[in-house]
Protein backbone atom coordinates (compact mmCIF):
# COMPACT_ATOMS: atom_id res chain seq x y z
CA UNK A 1 0.00 0.00 0.00
CA UNK A 2 2.80 2.06 0.81
CA UNK A 3 4.18 2.60 -2.80
CA UNK A 4 0.78 2.83 -4.24
CA UNK A 5 0.43 5.74 -1.83
CA UNK A 6 3.97 7.49 -2.66
CA UNK A 7 2.50 7.28 -6.61
CA UNK A 8 -0.13 9.75 -6.03
CA UNK A 9 2.64 12.57 -5.80
CA UNK A 10 3.05 11.97 -9.33
CA UNK A 11 -1.11 12.32 -9.60
CA UNK A 12 -1.01 15.93 -7.33
CA UNK A 13 2.03 16.99 -9.88
CA UNK A 14 0.12 16.08 -12.88
CA UNK A 15 -3.45 17.57 -11.51
CA UNK A 16 -1.19 20.53 -10.59
CA UNK A 17 -0.21 21.30 -14.17
CA UNK A 18 -3.46 20.87 -16.16
CA UNK A 19 -5.18 22.52 -12.92
CA UNK A 20 -3.32 24.33 -10.85
CA UNK A 21 -5.97 25.53 -8.08
CA UNK A 22 -7.20 21.45 -7.97
CA UNK A 23 -7.06 20.96 -4.12
CA UNK A 24 -5.99 17.09 -2.98
CA UNK A 25 -7.51 15.57 -0.32
CA UNK A 26 -5.65 11.85 0.74
CA UNK A 27 -6.41 9.41 3.02
CA UNK A 28 -6.09 5.84 4.01
CA UNK A 29 -4.01 2.88 5.78
CA UNK A 30 -0.60 4.63 4.22
CA UNK A 31 -1.68 8.37 5.53
CA UNK A 32 -2.87 6.54 8.89
CA UNK A 33 -0.12 5.18 9.61
CA UNK A 34 2.60 8.52 8.69
CA UNK A 35 0.97 11.39 9.48
CA UNK A 36 3.33 13.39 7.32
CA UNK A 37 2.58 11.45 4.00
CA UNK A 38 -0.02 13.54 2.85
CA UNK A 39 2.22 16.54 2.52
CA UNK A 40 5.19 14.20 1.23
CA UNK A 41 2.69 13.12 -1.43
CA UNK A 42 1.70 16.88 -2.06
CA UNK A 43 -1.67 16.71 -1.03
CA UNK A 44 -3.52 19.69 0.26
CA UNK A 45 -5.44 17.89 3.20
CA UNK A 46 -5.24 14.43 4.46
CA UNK A 47 -8.43 12.60 6.09
CA UNK A 48 -8.05 10.40 8.80
CA UNK A 49 -11.40 8.79 7.89
CA UNK A 50 -14.58 9.73 5.25
CA UNK A 51 -16.13 12.21 7.53
CA UNK A 52 -13.04 14.32 7.98
CA UNK A 53 -12.13 13.65 4.27
CA UNK A 54 -16.15 15.42 3.73
CA UNK A 55 -15.25 18.51 5.99
CA UNK A 56 -11.68 19.03 4.53
CA UNK A 57 -14.08 19.56 0.97
CA UNK A 58 -16.58 21.56 2.79
CA UNK A 59 -14.39 23.94 4.31
CA UNK A 60 -12.10 23.84 0.58
CA UNK A 61 -16.02 24.67 -1.37
CA UNK A 62 -16.84 27.20 1.09
CA UNK A 63 -13.29 29.03 0.10
CA UNK A 64 -14.41 29.44 -3.15
CA UNK A 65 -17.27 30.95 -3.01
Amino acid sequence: MYPSALSIKQVVEKLKLVAPNVKTVVGGAPFNMDDKLWKEVGADAMGSDSGEAINYVNKMMEELK
